[in-house]
């Protein structure tokens, strides 16, 4: 069965609703029993998410009593941008002006913990709809990207898991210059801006997606002049986002002047690099694939950044979504291919002779 032309694809608000429900009814299931602790427990451990619920705390305490110096702190005094020595999460701070007090702190963690992973399933299942995917198909691919094995062990990082962002703004992008609508377009960008906000972690990789896909846009653009309304809102949209991107950076950089070691070397980012073995590496939270992973896991010199196993049955998917029965155009497919195979390099980091390297 081929896929469907673009102009039979509907997206109603009834299927965006269910998509929704279905989104957090799997983020409530995947995570029980947390929906029945919330404002007693925190998800996967004691270490990041504390600190990280105290962010968003600041961040919304800093919006109401100081917002022109949203980045000074109370931790570390007398140092300057204290909050800027680790992903502040500054698109969550409107959170942090609900509620006060430690558990309110906790509670409004855990509810954004849930949020993240519903986010994460509904914006891909929008986006995999919009490229043509059937009902079915969607959602296996909001699954795959929202409850990939890899993401047990970034549990504790709300900065990684934060991530769908990402799709939901290329949902929205790749639908408003398709229906040349304006709107759409700017939605889509504010959507980014807000992802960039929770952190340079995935912002930063987020960025440079966008700048290779603007290339493209462009190019295209040569064989079919976009209305004034389109380059209008896509202007606009940008230079929020690299507004954002500049005030975002500014208290990182004087962080980095004043704070020289804080520089992430080489021999940093080798320690956690590994080899094509971390891709069949599972966390040992995993049900399934923990144990049977767990002689690669134990060769492992980091595991929560060196478990990178993307799940058998997303391994196959894509294989098949590759391959000659796939109802997608051959240069899109190869293309997809190439560009799986690059990030999974890049993803594997890179050795240095500190680090296993002659």
């Amino acid at each position: 069965m081929r896929t469907p032309p673009l102009s039979t694809i509907s997206l109603t608000k009834h299927e965006i609703g269910v998509a929704a429900l279905l989104a957090v009814a799997l983020a409530l299931v995947m995570h029980w029993p947390l929906p029945l602790h919330i404002g007693s427990d925190v998800p996967k451990d004691l270490g990041d998410p504390l600190p990280q619920a105290w962010q968003i705390a600041w961040g919304g305490h800093a919006l109401q009593h100081q917002p022109l110096d949203y980045w000074q702190s109370n931790m570390y005094w007398p140092l300057d941008n204290t909050l800027a020595f680790s992903d502040a999460l500054v698109g969550y701070a409107p959170f942090g002006m609900i509620g006060e007090g430690f558990e309110a702190a906790i509670a409004r963690y855990d509810l954004l913990f849930l949020f993240a992973y519903a986010l994460a399933f509904l914006g891909t299942y929008l986006l995999a709809r919009e490229l043509g995917l059937g009902r079915p198909a969607a959602a296996l691919a909001g699954a795959a990207f929202a409850y990939a094995p890899w993401r047990l062990e970034q549990d504790g990082h709300m900065h990684v898991i934060s991530s769908g962002g990402i799709p939901l703004a290329l949902f929205l992008l790749v639908r408003g210059y398709r229906r040349d609508s304006p709107w759409t377009v700017f939605a889509g960008w504010l959507v980014a801006t807000w992802q960039l906000a929770l952190g340079f972690t995935l912002g930063l990789m987020f960025a440079y997606l966008l700048g290779a896909l603007g290339v493209v846009l462009l190019l295209s653009w040569r064989r079919r002049r976009p209305e004034r309304k389109i380059l209008a809102a896509s202007a606009a949209g940008a230079a929020i986002f690299l507004a954002m991107g500049v005030l975002l950076a500014l208290p990182y950089q004087e962080v980095r002047d004043d704070h020289p070691e804080s520089e992430r070397t080489a021999d940093t980012v080798a320690a956690f690099s590994g080899g094509p073995e971390m891709f069949v590496a599972a966390s040992g939270l995993s049900t399934v694939w923990g144990p049977i992973t767990e002689p690669v896991r134990d060769g492992l010199d980091c595991v929560p950044e060196q478990t990178l196993l993307p799940g058998l049955l997303v391994v196959i998917l894509a294989g098949v979504g590759l391959s000659r029965a796939s109802p997608f155009p051959k240069r899109l497919r190869v293309g997809l291919g190439v560009a799986v195979v690059a990030l999974a390099v890049l993803s594997l980091g890179f050795q240095t002779p500190a680090h296993g390297v002659p």
